[in-house]
């Protein structure tokens, strides 16, 4: 169990978890990172004793996973919006998760599967949402990993199908290429392409790329864009998001930057704020 756990650690980098930083590079779940943990329960494994929280313009989110034995799993709690609770378990190599919500009205649940072989990883799991107030339904996802040297590509597909608030199936594939540069950072391109059928059918095409850019051993630089496209590639939306991050020991303090600061002195410098703690480690 050990070794697989180092294994994982040395496969995905530097471990960091929360909203803050995903919310600039705006690659979701191509990463690995805790707050993606209802995607892909079976995360659980990978993150053992780990906190994190955000603020965002007034809501919270956090989580905390813990594992007193790893030999037995860890147990999970996510609070966005609504608490779920989740227990991950590495069993013969392979990492099983389950994360669920059993509040009326915001009922959802997952179950996922993955396994590490060498320099890749493959990530399944299937979700049932019965979101009274968002949405119903269920869906699934896969996404597979593979390292050589610096490089990392990810394809990754998702499907769903929708009963409410509308009636319709979404179909998603991606392709994300990383690359690690300097001590741990990175810089990637991402395409994904999204296909609806039903009362939505909108396709629509999105390309992101940015970087995770240490300065030193405790300041790094983040920067992500993206680019909407419509089915005949005309351009429907452009973004453009900022973020600072601090490293003391085994804290990581996340600033999503706010680009409208500058056009607008009454607003925050800041979008949002992210802390978490490997406290595994103490």
């Amino acid at each position: 169990m050990k070794k697989m756990i180092i294994m994982l650690i040395i496969f995905i980098g530097s471990i960091q978890a929360n909203l803050s930083r995903i919310n600039v590079l705006m690659v979701g779940d191509y990463i690995d990172d805790p707050v993606n943990i209802e995607i892909f329960p079976q995360h659980l494994v990978i993150f053992q004793n780990y906190l994190y929280g955000d603020i965002l313009k007034g809501t919270e989110d956090y989580g905390i996973i813990i594992a007193p034995e790893a030999k037995y799993g860890c147990m999970g709690i996510k609070q966005n919006g609504i608490i779920s609770l989740g227990y991950g378990i590495n069993l013969h190599k392979f990492d099983i998760g389950i994360l669920g919500s059993w509040i009326e009205g915001h009922r959802h649940f997952g179950l996922g599967l993955g396994r590490v072989f060498f320099a890749s990883r493959v990530d399944i799991s299937f979700i049932v949402n019965n979101e009274k107030y968002l949405n119903e339904g269920y869906g699934s996802n896969f996404r597979f990993l593979l390292r050589k040297g610096d490089y990392i590509l990810i394809p990754r597909y998702s499907f769903y199908n929708s009963s409410e608030m509308y009636d319709y199936i979404s179909n998603r594939i991606g392709m994300m290429l990383q690359r690690y540069i300097l001590n741990e950072g990175f810089v990637f391109f991402l395409f994904e392409y999204t296909l609806n059928n039903g009362e939505i059918k909108t396709d629509f095409i999105r390309v992101f790329s940015g970087l995770e850019l240490p300065l030193n051993k405790t300041f790094v630089l983040r920067l992500g864009t993206e680019g909407e496209f419509d089915q005949d590639f005309v351009s429907i939306q452009k973004k453009l998001e900022t973020g600072l991050g601090l490293h003391i020991r085994e804290f990581n303090i996340d600033f999503h930057l706010n680009k409208e600061r500058f056009f607008n002195k009454e607003l925050t410098f800041f979008n949002s704020l992210g802390l978490d703690l490997n406290f595994g480690k103490f």
